[in-house]
């Protein structure tokens, strides 16, 4: 094959054998979590198709791309960019979705002076498969305008259900991770039958992931439909009821699941349906339901732990299992600055709580990534006299960010460490 040639981007200069190696190190350590490229394409077809794509794959291996560790900062601002425009570009319509799909995966640092694009990104890349038919496989040539085109093969349609179901994947839980409510699958689907066929054409993995997903949404849209911003106790008990169906449903995917991947998801389901007990007026806590969440928050940071065994280091984790850590370590922080329930492990809580400092510690890249701030807040938190306590020291367990579902306890973990920690944060 012809040699790599070299590319700049923005007086940035790789040479070929430099590009060779990134992409090496990208279908070696990050392409198993996201397997919609192919290995054998050369780089320099990559690039005549779409630099956007080119420049993305290249960007994600630069985050251990030991040779030069100032790439990654120095490539994000211009890869944010290209994402952006990537819809005007002149690329394919399926290279631009690969290359959105990349980076929402494993976003990209952001300076100070730039908006967090994932979610209006998360938006561009539904419409954009939507606009292209990938929603429904069989009857994706009737979605173009330019030629009349063959109905697709089998072939295909599996391609098309494969590329699609990743897309819903990325895009609720891209909406999930930013606290804003995304579409069910129902909802993206004109036709019942073709979430069957969908599910008969992709593997069993991809389908459990996207059975997950999809769970996390409808719960987190029926929790949104009840209202939890001020709960009555009337409202509390739908909750409940609410919140044991949907939780029975994660039990039986649960059963599904055979890697380490599937038991990551699965986990992390279950955890993302449990926090909602946390919307309950803490007079109602129960040691049941603190105890369940506990337990699924354990249980998301062990299957994290046992994940990153067959990766090349927790550095090349996607963005789904940085925020899982920071979800689950959240839960965790909350009920062990609580009080302290007979039925409840408190010692195993604790050690999974240390694990995920040191589990975050090893997935940070970059200063102030997710993992970096991760570690910063949870160490402070945890030695702090004054979180989730009044000004006259009794507890305050009750949620005050009450409107971003599953994150809520996230963002409220946050604010109580702006206030001790970071206070000028809310005069600039």
């Amino acid at each position: 094959p012809d040699a790599t040639e070299p590319r700049s981007l923005n007086n940035i200069y790789l040479t070929g054998s430099e590009i060779d190696e990134l992409f090496q190190i990208f279908f070696q350590q990050y392409a198993p979590f996201l397997p919609i490229l192919n290995p054998e394409t050369t780089p320099n077809v990559y690039y005549t198709q779409s630099p956007f794509l080119f420049w993305s794959i290249v960007g994600i291996a630069s985050r251990t791309y030991s040779k030069n560790p100032t790439l990654l900062t120095a490539l994000a601002r211009n890869i944010n960019e290209m994402a952006l425009l990537s819809i005007v570009s002149g690329s394919s319509a399926w290279h631009c979705i690969q290359g959105l799909l990349l980076v929402l995966t494993w976003p990209f640092p952001k300076d100070a002076t730039m908006a967090d694009v994932t979610f209006p990104l998360s938006g561009m890349l539904l419409h954009i498969a939507m606009q292209n038919g990938l929603h429904i496989p069989m009857s994706s040539h009737e979605f173009f305008k330019r030629k009349r085109l063959p109905a697709p093969s089998e072939a295909e349609m599996i391609r098309r259900s494969e590329l699609w179901a990743h897309c819903v994947i990325v895009y609720q839980r891209t909406c999930v991770i930013k606290g804003q409510p995304p579409r069910s699958l129902v909802n993206l689907e004109l036709d019942g039958d073709l979430k069957h066929s969908l599910f008969q054409r992709i593997s069993p993995s991809l389908v459990l992931e996207l059975k997950c997903e999809d769970l996390k949404t409808r719960c987190s849209t029926a929790v949104l439909e009840l209202g939890v911003r001020n709960i009555s106790s009337e409202q509390e008990r739908s909750l409940d009821i609410l919140l044991r169906a949907y939780d029975d449903q994660a039990v039986d995917l649960e059963v599904q699941a055979f890697s380490a991947y599937d038991r990551f998801a699965t986990s992390m389901c279950r955890l993302s349906i449990q926090i909602f007990h946390l919307f309950r007026n803490p007079s109602s806590f129960s040691s049941g339901c603190l105890a369940t969440l506990t337990t699924a928050a354990c249980d998301t940071i062990s299957s994290i732990h046992s994940l990153g065994q067959s990766m090349a280091g927790y550095a090349t984790s996607p963005i789904q299992m940085n925020y899982a850590l920071l979800l689950a370590s959240s839960a965790l922080l909350r009920v062990l600055k609580g009080p302290q329930w007979a039925t409840m492990d408190v010692e195993k809580a604790k050690a999974s709580y240390f694990t995920a400092i040191n589990l975050a510690k090893q997935m940070s890249v970059y200063n102030f990534d997710i993992a970096a701030k991760t570690v910063m807040v949870l160490s402070q938190l945890w030695n702090s006299t004054k979180a989730f306590r009044k000004a006259d020291g009794s507890e305050y367990l009750a949620l005050r960010i009450r409107s971003r579902l599953v994150v809520s306890p996230v963002i409220d973990t946050v604010w109580w460490w702006r206030e001790e920690f970071d206070p000028q944060f809310y005069s600039t």
